[in-house]
């Protein structure tokens, strides 16, 4: 039996014992990030010593966001802001500056090669409309995330130096499980002859997939918000009866009519959903990166063996 004196002891430690509960909960890095794919990585090399939340949640655009008054307060109590780059996120400089956030920034594009949105797969119908001088959706390739997640990395460190042993060994962590996806993607494509490797898609967001796993992706739209032109939606129903493309695929992101009529101008059956500029919700097909690019490639492989 405890005595009394052991009673009071104890309690006495519960206050201290709270107080340093919600000293490291407060000592958290706060961190926004512009996106549910950014978020997710943070999440993965931060772990707990971060708290991330993402401007442009889980299945939302995030081409023409327009943050809300109370993200803007978010970004103003930030320690660190880590966004895409590469011309993705337009809006986030004057969401910086409502918010005179004057804190470090990642930008994860920095030290990757992009590639010029002119050398899209199927800019030729789409001429006059882009998203500027290079393609930002580079996380759609595994091996250019690896230099992203070093540049997050040395953000993280820079930002909280005593965490950095866990954000290295984290990181180096998710690095192996990268090349460990490449290898699978790659595996899943290979029984599929390079030439049946066709795929339509809403907009223009797959193209670094497609550069490393030889998948040719066409799309009616350079970004969600563009519309395509008559003419435009007549050369790609020619091009998959022509072609006999037969992987046409919603976008988790995007209004799923225009490829809809598509799909059924050409005689095609729409082939299922992927997800490219955000994850789905959490328990969805495509909760986190790593779950995002493993569920697109089995939907294209079932696809182009049809």
């Amino acid at each position: 039996m405890l005595s009394r004196r052991s009673v009071v002891s104890a309690l006495a430690t519960l206050p201290w014992v709270a107080g340093a509960n919600q000293a490291a909960a407060q000592a958290a890095v706060s961190v926004i990030a512009t996106t549910s794919v950014i978020e997710d990585f943070v999440s993965v090399v931060g772990g707990e010593r971060v708290s991330v939340t993402a401007l442009v949640g889980r299945n939302r655009d995030s081409h023409g966001f327009d943050p809300l008054p109370a993200q803007v307060r978010q970004v103003s109590s930030a320690r660190l802001v880590v966004s895409n780059g590469a011309g993705l996120e337009t809006w986030l400089p004057r969401t910086l500056q409502a918010a005179a956030y004057r804190g470090p920034q990642a930008v994860l594009s920095s030290g990757v090669t992009l590639r010029r949105a002119a050398e899209q797969a199927g800019d030729h119908s789409h001429a006059g409309h882009s998203h500027g001088a290079n393609d930002p959706h580079i996380w759609q390739d595994p091996r250019r995330v690896q230099q992203m997640i070093r540049t997050l990395t040395n953000a993280l460190v820079a930002v909280d130096p005593p965490g950095a042993e866990g954000y290295r060994a984290r990181a180096a962590a998710y690095a192996a499980e990268l090349q460990t996806l490449e290898g699978w993607v790659s595996e899943q494509l290979r029984p599929i002859p390079v030439q049946r490797r066709r795929a339509v898609v809403s907009h223009n967001s797959f193209t670094y997939f497609g550069e490393r796993f030889s998948v040719d992706f066409r799309a009616p739209r350079i970004t969600p918000t563009t519309e395509p032109s008559s003419q435009d939606i007549a050369r790609l129903v020619r091009q998959i009866r022509e072609q006999r493309i037969t992987a046409v695929f919603l976008e988790n992101i995007t209004d799923p009519r225009l490829v809809e009529r598509i799909a059924q101008e050409a005689g095609v059956k729409v082939g299922g959903k992927l997800y490219s500029d955000a994850l789905s919700e959490p328990g969805g097909a495509a909760a986190s990166y790593l779950e995002m690019m493993r569920h697109n490639a089995r939907m294209l492989a079932t696809a182009f063996r049809t």
